[in-house]
């Protein structure tokens, strides 16, 4: 949903649904790393025309998104300290979830 300038107002709504999986070699399906679940954005500002000739703007605008976590493969902590760098559960790929994500940003 998107709105126009209206006395200097503009707004934008977006939203995205969805599934990511795969199925691997082992014949076992499994989340993808981009399986996020879901996406929202909101976009708003405002312009004011300024100066004595109200040629100039000034805008103030903010953006919110927040998204569900991403999924990562857990580290096995043992074999990655035997061989000295990181080594995933290759057992547990795309098992394990971050939290959501949230940001606003004020221009």
């Amino acid at each position: 949903m998107t709105k126009f300038f209206s006395n200097g107002y503009n707004f934008l709504f977006s939203s995205s649904i969805f599934e990511s999986k795969y199925e691997g070699s082992d014949g076992i399906e499994r989340n993808s790393p981009f399986n996020n679940g879901y996406v929202v954005n909101v976009l708003a500002g405002k312009e004011f025309e300024i100066g004595k000739t109200k040629k100039n703007v000034f805008s103030i605008n903010t953006k919110f998104t927040t998204a569900s976590g991403r999924y990562y493969s857990p580290v096995d902590l043992a074999a990655s300290i035997a061989a000295g760098y990181e080594i995933r559960e290759d057992s547990k790929a795309f098992s394990e979830q971050y939290d959501p994500y949230l940001s606003l940003f004020i221009v």
